[in-house]
Parts: structure tokens; C-alpha cells; sequence
């Protein structure tokens, strides 16, 4: 009977240890189906939004997060298969688990109940409103009977803090048009097809001058960018947690992977590269020059051993000129190419700059429209403070950016018929606060019906400049602004005022850049000195002319000459 117990209480112990052993190995077996199949091949949905993800020249599907994924997937022995199509198409077999990842996806509460994602965030993004350059759009209200070019299935589109549930909340009525991608947004925004375009953050930033479009400083609805996988597939706590652990272990390695992917598709895209044929040029150019050098030392020798000593006198003088020679045109080739470095560290600093102060200005309007909840009045006053002074800034880098691409001989004019009444019009009425902060009045006198072939942006900005100065330094009297026509061929454009004036010895220095006439350090006026020489340099671009006349105390007088048809030099 003894035995006959033990038997049992052994064959139970066994059986429980077997039972133990195969939950063992089949829980092995779940967290590492690749021990099962040594090549797992992950169905893997590919779309066009660069530089993020897309299909470059040689139809390979590169980007950020593909590399990222290929990187990971080599390390744990993964094949990849892209399976292409629109935004909307790879959501839809995300859903119906027809394919294993989705690159790319910004994560919702909404989005989870449809799909799972990683833990971990591989990007930070956001949506902005691009429009058409030269458009007065600015403001969320500008929308307003709009048509707006968006991406169908984008959160920035459809989300709870997209585009269409804001217009919709702030009674703003739109033309939404939906379309497959990025890049039919910004060809139908650049082709006139609509008047703002919703793209996100990055790729704006990356294919902006393929278009001619800009960015408005309208952004909103920042997320999370992670991997997504269809509603509890069977993979998914498998690639999740192994997705999550090398995101976490490449994010904390400042020498990684990942921060060698951020270098090359999202910070390191626009930088400046010299072209290959100025290599070849420069390259040749030395050859040629070594090889002149070469012939003329030979020559030099054989001449040199048939002359006398006056000839011997005449080589060494004239040795010593070519010496000088060389040094002054080595030093003016210096100076040239210091000279461009300038203009290209200013245009890349103020592209750095706007970026994120764009970024500055869009959140703190944001947050003064309470989008994000109620601010008290204090919050009000320091955010108002924040905006302004972005604004200041923004304008200073846009004038450091101009004077940089005028130098460098990058401009593109915008020349198109335009009323000269209406551009003053619209200079009036934008500086027409300031004036009456000041007590001053401001009149004007345009004819009407004057029809201008020129760039209006840039006359306006002119105008607007001398008006603004002429706010600026007089405290007293009246602003004039004096339109008139010279023999049907030139504008004529006079802006007087009743300021301070200008000293006799201060002209000279009146168009030099970062040159004002009160350089002391308790002057009164603010400023940078730059407006009156952009100014002046965007005349010359224009064929027009600027001339002052001033007497100090009693005020000044600037005269603008500008062609009513502007015609492109031969």
C-alpha cells in the first residue's frame, strides 16, 4: 500500500515536471518565432513622404526610418519586404494585417484602437501651413473661404488637433482637397490649384525649394513618430519589444546609427556642397597655372645665361613686380572668397534661425488663442512680449537673409502688373498705427489708374521701409507720401517728413550697411542701420534709383526713380 502511494505521488511529480518543461519551451518559442524560422520576412508598408520615408531614382525605398528599420533588422537577422502604395493604402493593410510594420505613423489615442505601436518615439513632428509666395496668408482666419491642399488619412488632416477639426472649432470655413501625398500638395499649391497647402515639419523643410511655395508661421498638432503593426498580430509583442529595446540603446549612443540617419536626412540635408564641375574647374586651373610656371622659369633660365648684367638687373626687378603681383591678385582672390563665405554663413545662420523662430511665433500663437487652455492675464502680457519680440527678430534675419542673397546674386525677382495706388494703400494702412501712436498725420497723394510692371513685393518693402523711418524719427508735423509720373516711362515717389534730419557729414554714411546716424550708446532710436542699404541695393536690382535731400532739424526728403516697365539686362 506504501508503495502504491509513492508511485502516485511520482507519476503526478513527472507529469507536473513535463507539463512545466513544454510551457517553458513553448513560451521560448512565442517570444522568439525567429528561432522557428531563422529568416523572418517582415511585410513592411512603403508611401512617398521624404525625407522620411521614399523610392529614390534607383526605385530603392530609402529615408530615415527606413535605414533605421534595416539597421535594427540586420542585427536580428530580419528579412524586409516594402510593399507599396499611397498613405491610405498602407493604413488600410496595416488594418486588415496584410502587412507586418508601418513606417512613420504619429501616435493617437484613436490610432491605438486600431493598431499597436512601439513605446518608444523615433521622431517629433508637427503640421504647418504652407502657402504660395508673395500670399498675405498669416493667420488661422486667414483661411477663411480658402481652398486648402491637404494629404487624405493624415493626422494633420483628419486627427483630433488636425487641420479640418480646427477650422471646424474656430467657425472657419474651408475647401478641403484631398490628395495622395506631400508632393501633390505643394504641386497643386505651387501650381495655383489652392491657396494654402498642410504638409508636416519635415517635409516642408526638405522640399521647399523645389516649389514655389513658402511657410506661414501657422503650425500646430505635434506628435510622436513610431513604428505601427496590425491589432494584436502575433508578432507584435516580439518586434515591439525588441523594436523598443534597440531604439532605446541607439538613442542613448551619442555615435549611433540613429544619429548618424537624424545627420544625413533631417539636419545634414542643406548643407552647402561645391558642385562637381567647380572642382574640375579649380583642379584644371591650378594644372594650367603649375604648368605656366613650369615654362616660364625654363624660359627665364635659357634667357637669363645669353644677357648681360643690365639683362640680369632687368629679370630680378622684374621678378620682384611679378612677386607683388602675384601676392595682390592671391590677396583679392582671399578677399573675394572671405567676401562669399560671408554671405553664405549669413544665409545659412538667418535659415537656422527662422526656423525655429517661425516655430516660436506659431506655439506662442497657439497658446494666445487658448488652443491648449485658458492663460491668466500676466501669461497673456509675458506671451505677447515673447511674439513681439520673435517678430523683431524674424524681420531683423529676413533683412540679413536679403542683403546675403543679393549679394551672393541669388534674387529671383517676382515682376508682375500691378496699381502703385494699391501698394501705398496697403503700406498706409499697415504703418498708419504707428503714426497716430505718435500724433502724427500721415498723407498721401497717388493718382490712380498707374499700372507698374516691376516686383511688388520688393517696391512695397522699399516704401515701407522710408514711411517707417520717417515715423520713426519725427515727433512732430506730418508724413507725406507723393506719387507722381514722369513722361509716361518713370514712377516718381517722394516720402517727406518733419523729423530730426540729417547732418551734412552723416550723408556719406547714410547707405552703409549697420551704419546709423545716432551711433551713440544712449541713442533713442531702434534699429539695425540696414533698411536704408537693403533699400538701395533692391533699387538697383529694379534699374531704379534713390536720392535724399535733408536739412538737420527740419526734416528729410527721399526721392525714389522707378521704370513703370522693368526690363531684364541682355
Amino acid at each position: 500500500m506504501k508503495f502504491t502511494k509513492k508511485f502516485k505521488i511520482f507519476i503526478i511529480s513527472a507529469i507536473s515536471l513535463i507539463s512545466l518543461i513544454v510551457l517553458i519551451i513553448s513560451l521560448f518559442f512565442l517570444f522568439n518565432p525567429n528561432i522557428i524560422d531563422s529568416q523572418l520576412t517582415l511585410r513592411v508598408g512603403a508611401y512617398e513622404n521624404e525625407p522620411k520615408i521614399y523610392t529614390n531614382d534607383d526605385g530603392n525605398v530609402v529615408g530615415f526610418f527606413p535605414e533605421l528599420l534595416e539597421h535594427i533588422a540586420l542585427k536580428e537577422g530580419w528579412e524586409i519586404e516594402y510593399i507599396h502604395g499611397t498613405w491610405v493604402q498602407c493604413l488600410e493593410r496595416l488594418e486588415n494585417n496584410t502587412i507586418d510594420i508601418m513606417l512613420d505613423v504619429a501616435y493617437t489615442d484613436a490610432r491605438t484602437e486600431k493598431y499597436d505601436f512601439t513605446n518608444v518615439n523615433a521622431l517629433s513632428n508637427w503640421g504647418i501651413v504652407f502657402k504660395k509666395v508673395g500670399s498675405r496668408i498669416e493667420t488661422l482666419s486667414d483661411l477663411d473661404g480658402k481652398k486648402v491642399a491637404v494629404m487624405a488619412g493624415s493626422v494633420h488632416t483628419d486627427g483630433a488637433q488636425g487641420i479640418k477639426n480646427i477650422t471646424k472649432n474656430l467657425g472657419i470655413n474651408c475647401t478641403f482637397i484631398e490628395l495622395d501625398n506631400y508632393y501633390q500638395v505643394f504641386e497643386m499649391l505651387s501650381g495655383g490649384g489652392a491657396d494654402v497647402g498642410i504638409v508636416n515639419r519635415l517635409f516642408g523643410i526638405f522640399n521647399i525649394d523645389k516649389y514655389n511655395v513658402e511657410a506661414t508661421s501657422i503650425i500646430f498638432n505635434p506628435m510622436g513618430l513610431r513604428f505601427a503593426f496590425p491589432k494584436n498580430a502575433s508578432l507584435n509583442l516580439y518586434l515591439i519589444s525588441s523594436l523598443d529595446k534597440h531604439l532605446l540603446d541607439l538613442i542613448e549612443d551619442s555615435n549611433s546609427k540613429y544619429y548618424e540617419l537624424l545627420e544625413t536626412y533631417i539636419y545634414g540635408f542643406n548643407e552647402f556642397r561645391i558642385p562637381e564641375w567647380v572642382i574640375i574647374t579649380i583642379v584644371s586651373s591650378i594644372g594650367l597655372v603649375a604648368l605656366f610656371f613650369t615654362t616660364s622659369a625654363i624660359l627665364k633660365r635659357k634667357v637669363k645665361s645669353r644677357t648681360a648684367e643690365l639683362q640680369k638687373a632687368h629679370n630680378e626687378l622684374e621678378e620682384r613686380v611679378a612677386e607683388r603681383t602675384i601676392e595682390l591678385q592671391q590677396a583679392n582672390i582671399r578677399l573675394k572668397g572671405l567676401d562669399q563665405l560671408k554671405s553664405m554663413f549669413l544665409a545659412s545662420m538667418s535659415h537656422e534661425l527662422r526656423t525655429p523662430l517661425n516655430s516660436i511665433i506659431g506655439f506662442t500663437g497657439w497658446l494666445l488663442m487658448e488652443m491648449e487652455g485658458d492663460i491668466n492675464e500676466e501669461q497673456r502680457k509675458q506671451l505677447t512680449m515673447v511674439e513681439f519680440s520673435a517678430d523683431h527678430l524674424l524681420n531683423l534675419i529676413n533683412d540679413i537673409l536679403d542683403i546675403s542673397k543679393i549679394e551672393a546674386g541669388k534674387v529671383d525677382l517676382a515682376i508682375t502688373k500691378f496699381e502703385i495706388a494699391e501698394a501705398v494703400e496697403d503700406v498706409v494702412n499697415s504703418v498708419l498705427p504707428l503714426a497716430k501712436n505718435k500724433g502724427l498725420k500721415l498723407i498721401y497723394t497717388v493718382p490712380k489708374g498707374i499700372i507698374v510692371n516691376s516686383d511688388k513685393r520688393r517696391i512695397k518693402q522699399v516704401i515701407m521701409n522710408l514711411v517707417s523711418n520717417a515715423i520713426k524719427f519725427s515727433d512732430q508735423g506730418n508724413v507725406k507720401i507723393e506719387v507722381k509720373l514722369l513722361n509716361n516711362k518713370d514712377l516718381e515717389v517722394i516720402v517727406k517728413d518733419n523729423g530730426i534730419g540729417i547732418k551734412k557729414e552723416d550723408m556719406e554714411i547714410l547707405f552703409q550697411p549697420f551704419q546709423q546716424i545716432d551711433m551713440s550708446s544712449t541713442k533713442s532710436h531702434e534699429g539695425t542701420g540696414l533698411g536704408l542699404y537693403l533699400s538701395k541695393k533692391i533699387l538697383e536690382l529694379l534699374h531704379s534709383e534713390i536720392s535724399v535731400k535733408s536739412q538737420f532739424g527740419k526734416g528729410s526728403e527721399f526721392k525714389l526713380i522707378i521704370p513703370i516697365k522693368f526690363k531684364e539686362e541682355v
